[in-house]
């Protein structure tokens, strides 16, 4: 009947429209969740604990383990665990160890219930962590420093050298990386080096123009997908290249058969054969050399320390914290998820602070 074979149509539709997936898959799907050097710090903690069970005669296979018992192990662990050498590890590391168990417990395919960083089983673990932590400091043994921040002095060197410039495919990627990095600031060589072109959309706001990222862009630390994401304005300053303008020029340098955003500079290209000559070759700048870019630059420019990526970043939110912008727009830009990840980028005095601050006090000693 006609009323039969309606439903037989419907239910061929229904099998068609939802798809099947097996156990595997439904895990692979979940992993992608997590980006890959997260993944690869995964399972270097849980190597690590694995390799300290062994040692010590335990069941290596940890995650059937009832929370007490593994709560007892971790505690010891927390206290024996050494480098190769036998020194303690940094601080980051200690957290680095601990998190990464808590991920491999809590993914797929365990999905653990319990939380080793707050469950009360856990909590004579948590307390022997934090006193490793304490003791690492009363020894001196926790060198960790933060990212300084880029001296003006040496911003204006990274341009007047031309270490930044758009004269060469080299100097052009330096000032985008640096563009990028500083007026959206993008954090860590997995973002920077998966960007691609696509990602990236014009458009204008009172008549000036702009970039900025599409909400598709994975972003590890915006909290949502309605927070407005930073923009790349052209800028009417002649005492820097316009972002704008530069982005354009650059883009119109890449090879057209490769996506991605940063490739590889043609290391032969000169300026007397550069209107045959390629500028960049189809395939994408490797991770390790993403991760060195600030680094390299600071080399090529002869600057006065050997600054990190993450210094970019630093030397953004600092600007727009001495401008006066209150946490919470500073937050909308870096992507931060709570105000005090802010104020540890902003905590220390800047250069001119320090100077100000030397002064005053001399001040105070002078006879009146």
């Amino acid at each position: 009947s006609t009323q039969s074979s309606k439903e037989a149509v419907g239910g061929t539709l229904c099998k068609n429209r939802f798809a099947t997936l097996d156990e595997e898959q439904l895990d692979e799907i979940e992993e992608g969740r997590v980006e890959k050097t997260t993944e690869k710090s995964t399972k270097w903690g849980v190597k690590l604990f694995k390799a300290w069970l062994k040692a010590r005669d335990q069941n290596t296979e940890f995650e059937a383990l009832p929370p007490q018992e593994l709560a007892q192990l971790l505690r010891k662990f927390y206290g024996e665990v050494r480098k190769d050498d036998g020194t303690p590890y940094s601080k980051a590391s200690y957290a680095c160890l601990r998190a990464a168990i808590h991920r491999h417990l809590t993914g797929p395919p365990y999905h653990c219930k319990y939380n080793i960083l707050k469950d009360n089983e856990f909590q004579a673990a948590n307390n022997l962590y934090i006193g490793v932590l304490k003791k690492l400091k009363r020894d001196g043994m926790d060198t960790a420093k933060p990212h300084p921040p880029i001296l003006a002095c040496d911003i204006n060197k990274m341009f007047e050298t031309k270490t930044l410039c758009v004269d060469n495919p080299v100097s052009l990627q330096r000032l985008v990386y640096f563009y990028l990095s500083f007026y959206l600031c993008r954090k860590g060589r997995e973002t920077l080096r998966n960007l691609k072109i696509s990602d990236f959309v014009g458009n204008t706001d009172g008549g000036r123009k702009y970039y900025t990222l599409r909400n598709t862009e994975d972003q590890k630390n915006r909290p949502s997908d309605s927070q407005p994401l930073p923009r790349l304005y052209a800028s009417s300053s002649g005492t820097r290249p316009c972002p704008v303008q530069v982005f354009e020029l650059y883009c119109s340098k890449l090879h057209n058969r490769c996506p991605f955003l940063f490739q590889r500079p043609n290391l032969q290209w000169k300026l007397e054969s550069h209107a045959r000559a390629p500028w960049y070759h189809g395939q994408p700048v490797g991770h390790n050399k993403m991760g060195t870019m600030m680094r390299d630059i600071s080399k090529a420019a002869g600057l006065s320390k050997s600054y990190t990526n993450h210094s970019v970043r630093i030397t953004a939110i600092q600007a727009l914290n001495e401008t006066g912008f209150k946490t919470r727009v500073i937050m909308s830009l870096s992507g931060h998820r709570n105000e005090s990840s802010v104020r540890r980028c902003t905590h220390d005095c800047t250069e001119r602070q320090k100077e100000e601050c030397s002064h005053a006090l001399g001040a105070a000693l002078d006879p009146h």
